[in-house]
């Protein structure tokens, strides 16, 4: 599910929203990032369980893939790993051509019995390539009252927030990239899930032709799980286009891009790119990662806390 960037341009840009020196501080893309003050964790109190998480997602833009290395550092705090102390690094990510990654906390680095964990994140390029990245500090999740299990005060954590993504132009590849994009729908777990927002507008002089692109984090298929049949598969449309006029405005979300039968299960985590023809002044894009209305149990996991160092 699961800061601050201002964009820097390779290219001049051509549009007029993107400026996001005050909501974020750290240029992108770059080679490497670094981000602190972060907490993960359960909390136990008097009026029950408190959830504590945050993730990030990392976009490769580049025509070739990337790898990538990711640490949590907090001294002397014990992993999930029993050996690891202080510092945990993820396997390092091998991240496809316009595609992107997602690294979880708790449920893979983080355990959850306490103490929280309190400290930084560092991700960089084994190759020095630049990448975009949705910064762990705006992906994060607090349970906003006591629950009677771990697993219930995650599950309200998560399930209750709602998130805005930035979008970058990149000059390079002509395309506007927004690093995280999500679906989530009737998982066992996850039940509820969420759901990507997208708006375009068009505040230049023409008609513009604009192409949304969801690719799944490893450019992995996209899939729904039909929990009535063995949750067999179904494969997902992933782009879908409109023509906004001067002054108009395309407002859809990713589930109706990947237009999944209602039933079934969609656990989505990826990014989304999009294409404009032509390339003109004016367009502002948008996107917010909010809670779905309802769901119900299908196919999926059950709750990934980890209690205990392996």
């Amino acid at each position: 599910m699961k800061a601050q960037i201002a964009l820097a341009f390779s290219m001049f840009c051509t549009f007029l929203c993107l400026d996001q020196n005050v909501a974020l501080g750290q240029t992108q893309p770059q080679s490497s990032y670094s981000f602190t003050g972060l907490t993960a964790g359960i909390r136990s109190s008097y009026f029950g369980f408190f959830a504590d998480d945050f993730v990030s997602s990392f976009a490769n833009q580049n025509g070739n893939e990337i790898k990538l290395t990711v640490q949590l550092n907090d001294p002397g705090y014990q992993f999930v790993p029993c050996s690891v102390v202080g510092t945990y690094t993820y396997n390092t990510l091998t991240v496809p051509s316009l595609s992107a990654a997602a690294i979880n906390v708790q449920g893979e680095s983080v355990l959850s019995s306490g103490p929280e964990f309190s400290g930084s994140m560092t991700v960089h390029t084994l190759g020095g390539q630049t990448f975009y990245i949705m910064p762990p500090t705006s992906i994060t999740a607090t349970s906003s009252s006591g629950r009677g299990t771990e697993c219930a005060a995650w599950y309200n954590a998560w399930e209750s927030g709602s998130w805005t993504v930035p979008f970058f132009w990149d000059g390079t590849a002509n395309k506007l990239i927004a690093p995280y994009a999500n679906y989530w729908h009737n998982d066992h777990f996850w039940d509820v899930g969420w759901n990507s927002n997208i708006t375009i507008r068009n505040n230049g002089s023409q008609s513009v032709n604009y192409t949304i692109n969801y690719v799944r984090d490893f450019s992995q298929a996209v899939l729904s799980y039909n929990p009535g049949n063995s949750c067999t598969t179904t494969t997902l449309p992933t782009s879908a286009s409109n023509t906004v006029g001067p002054g108009g405005t395309w407002s859809t979300t990713l589930r109706n891009i990947l237009n999944p039968n209602a039933s079934h299960t969609v656990d989505e985590d990826g990014f989304i790119y999009v294409v404009d023809s032509p390339i003109i002044p004016g367009t502002s894009p948008s996107m917010t990662i909010t809670p779905n209305a309802n769901g119900s149990s299908g196919c999926g996991g059950s709750c990934a806390l980890i209690f205990s160092c392996r």
